[in-house]
């Protein structure tokens, strides 16, 4: 159950790009999985009713496009650098939807899903 969670909260964030494009999946066995690491998130965030409806917009749009990515036939650099300005375009809209103090906190738990990653992969390998 603590790897769905965290996995949720991957695809959610995309915190550690390199580390975690090749965990990625995003199909719709994951999807209950992701949908329960949302409710942990707006929880933490404190979302508002019509914060949730545009988060849950932008996390739509963003597993959507993460997708085709993954699915996409470019090189492993490409898909990388396509992963990157997804992810910072994510961050800027939900930018636009958070306030200031959601947003450090948004930007803190992306912060400590890297650090887990790291800590797992080190665990792993």
């Amino acid at each position: 159950m603590k790897k769905a969670k965290i996995f949720g909260l991957l695809v959610l964030m995309l915190a550690g790009i390199g580390t975690t494009f090749a965990q990625l999946k995003t199909d719709e066995r994951e999807r209950p999985a992701f949908q329960q690491t949302i409710e942990i998130y707006r929880e933490k965030l404190q979302l508002n009713e019509t914060q949730k409806e545009k988060v849950d917009s932008i996390n739509n749009e963003y597993i959507s496009r993460l997708t085709a990515i993954k699915k996409s036939e470019t090189s492993r650099f490409s898909k990388m650098k396509a992963l990157c300005s997804l992810n910072k375009e994510r961050d800027r809209e939900m930018k636009t939807v958070l306030n200031s103090e959601q947003y450090k906190q948004y930007k803190a738990v992306k912060k400590e899903i890297k650090a887990e990653i790291k800590k797992s992969k080190r665990r792993q390998g």
